[in-house]
C-alpha cells in the first residue's frame, strides 16, 4: 500500500506475515518517514475507511466491474479473457479467439491514442459500473 492509506500524501506501509516480517533484520528506509502531516493524513484516512466500510464497498464495486467486463467479453470478439481480483482487473485483447492470438496493436488505443472503438468501450464500462446514486464518468 502506498498513497491510498493517506489519501494522496506520501506514506508507505508493508504488510507481511510474522514469519516474513521477522526475516527483516536490518534498518528500513523511507524518504518521507516521520512526516507528521502525512501521519495525520493516515490517521484521518483510516478513520474514514473504517466508518465507510471501504473493504465491503470495494468488494461490491469490484464485483460490479467484473460482471460488466464479463459482459463485454461476450459482446466483443477482441476480448480474449478478463482476469483480476476486486477493483484490479485486466482485459486480454486478442486478434483471434481460436486459436487465441494476443493482439499486439489493440492496446494502443487505450494508452497513447484514442480511437472510436476504445472510446465506445470506455463509455460502456463507465455506464455499466455507474449506479443511480453515483454520477456517471
Amino acid at each position: 500500500m502506498r498513497k491510498s492509506i493517506a489519501n494522496g500524501f506520501p506514506v508507505g506501509a508493508t504488510i507481511a506475515t510474522e514469519e516474513v516480517a521477522n526475516a527483516f533484520t536490518g534498518l528500513s528506509l523511507s524518504t518521507f518517514g516521520g512526516n507528521p502531516i502525512s501521519m495525520a493524513a493516515v490517521d484521518v484516512t483510516m478513520d474514514v475507511m473504517q466508518r465507510e466500510n471501504t473493504p465491503r464497498r470495494s468488494a461490491e464495486r469490484g464485483k460490479q466491474l467484473r460482471d460488466a467486463l464479463e459482459e463485454f467479453k461476450k459482446r466483443f470478439a477482441f476480448i480474449g479473457d478478463v482476469r483480476g481480483m476486486g477493483l484490479m482487473q485486466g482485459i486480454e485483447f486478442v486478434e483471434t479467439a481460436r486459436p487465441k492470438t494476443v493482439a499486439q496493436g489493440r492496446r494502443r488505443p487505450f494508452s497513447r491514442r484514442r480511437s472510436n472503438r476504445a472510446s465506445s468501450l470506455e463509455r460502456a464500462a463507465c455506464t455499466a459500473t455507474s449506479s443511480a446514486s453515483r454520477p456517471r464518468c
